[in-house]
């Protein structure tokens, strides 16, 4: 009977050593995602399994960081995880398009006033704003309350008081805030929340933290230190691409203008330091320019190179129309209620 006992035994630790060892299946990710028939959106997993029916959602946007924003029948908005499941059972009346700074502006589903959560989904800032922008990388952000906009920092508290109208807000970079007051351009000092004491008549745009503007038929670059320089006399003819700002090169930027009686149109690079030009030719309509103002040599055209070009350029101007401002952000609604990302097939 002990003989039987112990080869019992032995056998079953044998077979206990010989079976192959049992690993935790994955849980499968969500990688595509699908319009049903019925109208409804679904998720897909990378070998096309469904993991999320399409019976919930009016809409399913792009990942983003990991969380896949989700516009429901009930016309709020949830966001999902890498799995399809909820990240927290928590819904919103509208959303900012992108995380910045770690915080995602959202608004609350009865109040409908605008605050930010962190990626937990837990409010950093209370719901209070009527509109807000989207964070910059120096930590600062417009928030608008009682028809007027302020700046705040991370923490929500105004470091420059609601004072500016919509249309009185023209431009920010790295410190430097560009408003219209009393039909003169004004620059501020945000870290500071002090008015510069130069006016301008005309703003054009900015570059490396610095506003281009305009004053007695000259232009120039100043910023929150109010270390103004001259840039050049104001063109006779028509001023091109200036409000953008046009970065080339290191540390350069360019303009693009003509004088009356000329055919051409100028190409001048100009050091964003101090000022200096570097360059400034006429070209040809079809030139395009190198940082020391040399036509670049045209590549030999290639016509699939180009139709991925145009592809990569259509996508690149969809990204760009979610990106927002530290004063402006694309709601994610329309006026009557409905998901603009139902608009955006892509």
């Amino acid at each position: 009977m002990k003989k039987l006992i112990i080869t019992i035994f032995l056998l079953h630790l044998t077979a206990c050593a010989s079976a192959p060892a049992v690993t935790k299946a994955e849980t499968p990710k969500a990688r595509f995602v699908f319009l049903h028939k019925n109208g409804l959106y679904g998720l897909l997993d990378e070998n096309g399994n469904e993991i999320v029916p399409a019976g919930e959602y009016l809409f399913i946007d792009k990942i983003r960081d990991g969380m896949i924003p989700a516009y429901t029948k009930e016309k709020v908005f949830v966001f999902l995880d890498e799995t399809g499941r909820k990240m927290k059972d928590v819904s919103f009346y509208d959303i900012n398009p992108l995380y910045t700074e770690e915080m995602l502006g959202v608004a609350d589903k009865e109040s409908r006033k605008w605050g930010f959560v962190d990626k937990d989904l837990n409010y950093v800032i209370e719901p209070q704003f009527d509109a807000i922008g989207c964070y910059s990388v120096d930590g600062i952000v417009g928030a608008k309350q009682g028809g007027l906009w302020g700046i705040i920092n991370k923490t929500g508290k105004y470091i420059l008081e609601p004072q500016f109208k919509d249309d009185e807000l023209e431009g920010y970079d790295q410190g430097t805030l560009v408003v219209s007051k009393d039909g003169k351009i004004r620059l501020v000092n945000v870290k500071k929340a002090e008015f510069l004491e130069t006016e301008y008549d005309e703003f054009f745009g900015m570059t490396g933290g610095k506003a281009i503007v305009g004053k007695d038929s000259s232009i120039y670059l100043n910023s929150m230190e109010n270390k103004e320089i001259f840039l050049m006399k104001k063109p006779s003819g028509i001023l091109y691409d200036i409000y953008e700002g046009n970065a080339i090169g290191n540390n350069r930027f360019h303009l693009n203008y003509r004088e009356k009686g000329e055919k051409g149109e100028h190409f001048a690079v100009f050091d964003s330091s101090t000022g200096e030009k570097i360059c400034d030719k006429i070209m040809n309509h079809s030139d395009e320019m190198d940082e020391n103002c040399n036509v670049k040599e045209k590549p030999y055209y290639d016509e699939k190179a180009a139709e991925e070009n145009e592809q990569k350029n259509t996508a690149n101007m969809k990204r760009s129309d979610t990106v927002c401002t530290i004063f402006r952000h694309r709601s994610s609604r329309t006026e009557n209620g409905d998901s603009l990302m139902m608009m955006e097939m892509w």
